[in-house]
């Protein structure tokens, strides 16, 4: 009777090495259907202007950064949207969501060419950040945020705020409506 309980144990053992060398292999294998990787080309770095050379060539390149940086924006903008909805239900961290909004301000400030501009990209970025902060209070309230976090989300809506604030010192009047009144955490 007890050779019986030995040779369970036995066979049980001999089946799982059986399945875990199975699917060692399996998972080893390479894959017949991917072609090989084809090695990149690096373009040859841009050669420097001579002095009096075509002015024509500066200004292309400026056209390729700006529609680069244009690229960029709207790479961070469509970033935003993505996450947003994906926050509001709670599965991204609020960290994640300031950090898109950060880029948005960044690729925003390379594009701007007036002072008005600039004023306006930190008043997004500001209501961006406002928005989060929201959120985070909501959540904060009910249990599902931690009070570190809160604290976090406050100190970036303030620095947002004082950014705004720099901005209209610097640069001119604020874009906001005058009717909007201030969001208190």
């Amino acid at each position: 009777m007890l050779w019986i309980g030995k040779l369970k144990l036995a066979m049980a053992v001999g089946l799982s090495v059986a399945v875990l060398a199975g699917a060692t292999g399996l998972a080893l294998r390479p894959a017949a259907a991917q072609p090989p990787v084809a090695p990149s080309k690096v373009p040859a770095p841009p050669q420097e202007d001579k002095p009096g050379g075509d002015k024509s060539k500066t200004a292309t390149a400026d056209e390729v950064e700006t529609d680069l940086m244009k690229k960029r924006y709207l790479a961070a903008v469509a970033e935003w949207n993505g996450q947003l909805k994906e926050f509001q239900v709670g599965r991204i961290s609020l960290r994640l969501m300031l950090d898109s909004a950060r880029r948005i301000l960044a690729s925003e400030l390379d594009l701007c060419s007036t002072p008005e501009q600039r004023v306006e990209a930190y008043e997004k970025y500001s209501e961006m950040v406002e928005l989060v902060l929201k959120d985070s209070k909501a959540r904060f309230d009910v249990g599902r945020l931690t009070a570190q976090d809160y604290e976090f989300a406050k100190y970036e809506f303030y620095n947002a705020e004082i950014l705004v604030h720099r901005a209209v010192k610097e640069y001119g009047q604020p874009i906001r409506s005058k009717n909007k009144q201030p969001f208190t955490p």
